[in-house]
């Protein structure tokens, strides 16, 4: 090996590498905006969460109904922020691929999973009054 196939081997070796740590640089700014995207999540569920809880503790103290107006809005909320993370998962799952795993993923994962369960519930409560209206109106016929 002479002198210039040296120089170009440390010169390939010198690209290879700028082009590993612009890939690996791009890879971790990607996650970083990953893990904002999923702490406005964790957030917004927060916020959710507490609404909820203020409208149902104003219910009780019989300030402020729980209408059924007010329970579709509810639950068009939390339905909006799983359509939402949905695509937070997508990205989670494409770093995922890469190594990456956002530092906030289990947070979101579990907002994630408070959310869906609160979703569930509502639904199959409202499922369940319907059946029942539906039973006392074929009992009043």
């Amino acid at each position: 090996m002479n002198v210039l196939d040296l120089a170009e081997n440390r010169l390939r070796s010198y690209q290879d590498e700028s082009d590993r740590t612009l890939a690996d640089h791009h890879d971790a700014m990607e996650c970083q905006d990953c893990e904002s995207l999923l702490a406005s999540a964790i957030r917004a569920h927060k916020i959710l969460k507490s609404a909820d809880e203020l409208l149902r503790e104003a219910d009780y103290q019989g300030t402020e109904a729980y209408t059924p107006e007010t329970q579709r809005a509810v639950l068009g909320m939390h339905v909006a922020w799983l359509t939402t993370g949905e695509f937070a998962q997508e990205r989670i799952d494409s770093l995922a691929t890469r190594g990456y795993v956002p530092g906030n993923f289990a947070e979101f994962q579990s907002s994630t999973d408070e959310v869906r369960d609160f979703v569930q519930h509502l639904e199959w409560a409202n499922l369940a009054t319907q059946a029942r209206r539906a039973l006392q109106s074929e009992e009043l016929e």
